[in-house]
């Protein structure tokens, strides 16, 4: 199996999930849709807001999903290491595409959809986090940078998956253990009693970095297009560090 088949089989191997998910996307969407143009009145709006992030989730779950089976099955089929993390990252790039394309379309059809109704709007995620900046901007330009967000956004999705099934993977049971109960712990209890000892500047930090890396008070997506790309290449050199060498094993 080379590198081609090897591509090839990594994709087919989301495919059927992509469109599963999308026709689930899709129903939820138009009943969505025709719920709120049926039900809102002259006195109310209502509005859908960045369905990107179902897509994000969706992609990150991919990820996750994405390595032992498969490098077994490659693996036994005579694939180098490298040949099967390279087809992994490059499946990732075409599918995120795709659907960054696909989730561009579903939202022009939803807007097209809520423009028969003065109550009911949909904004796409770009739209949601970077309202000031749409002033001026033209249609193509607003559909271009959406999509280039998009883009980004899942790449760094679906490589942090990649890269946690693969740390998991060469975990023991002991370490595997310690991290999936230490990491909620210290996130949901230790963090924030140490922020309140600090009063609130661990907390305002973090607020300050998030905001300063997605360039939402910017009004600057760049910044969150190139933190996505960062985060993309981190994880899956990181990713690369931990397959070259990983031992196959069936349990």
């Amino acid at each position: 199996m080379n590198y081609k088949k090897s591509l090839k089989y990594n994709i087919l191997g989301s495919l059927r999930s992509v469109i599963v998910f999308y026709i689930i996307i899709a129903l939820i969407l138009f009943l969505s849709l025709i719920g709120l143009i049926t039900i809102v009145n002259g006195s109310s709006n209502s509005s859908i807001n960045g369905m990107e992030f179902s897509t994000a989730i969706f992609i990150f779950v991919l990820g996750l999903n994405s390595f032992k089976d498969r490098l077994l099955m490659m693996i036994q089929n005579g694939v180098s290491r490298k040949t099967f993390f390279l087809s992994s990252i490059t499946s990732f790039v075409i599918l995120c595409f795709l659907m960054s394309a696909i989730d561009r379309v579903i939202a022009l059809l939803a807007k097209f959809a809520v423009s028969f109704s003065n109550q009911v709007s949909y904004s796409s995620l770009f739209e949601s986090l970077y309202q000031q900046k749409l002033v001026g901007m033209s249609a193509v330009t607003v559909n271009l940078e959406s999509f280039l967000l998009s883009l980004c956004l899942y790449l760094a999705t679906a490589t942090l998956g990649f890269f946690i099934t693969i740390s998991y993977y060469r975990m023991n049971k002991s370490l595997k253990v310690a991290i999936s109960v230490g990491v909620p712990v210290g996130v949901s209890v230790v963090l924030p009693i140490v922020d309140q000892i600090a009063k609130g500047k661990i907390s305002h930090a973090i607020i300050r970095a998030l905001n300063f890396a997605i360039g939402i008070s910017a009004q600057k997506p760049f910044h969150a297009i190139v933190t996505f790309l960062l985060i993309f290449a981190a994880f899956a050199g990181l990713s690369w560090l931990l397959v070259r060498k990983v031992m196959v094993r069936s349990n």
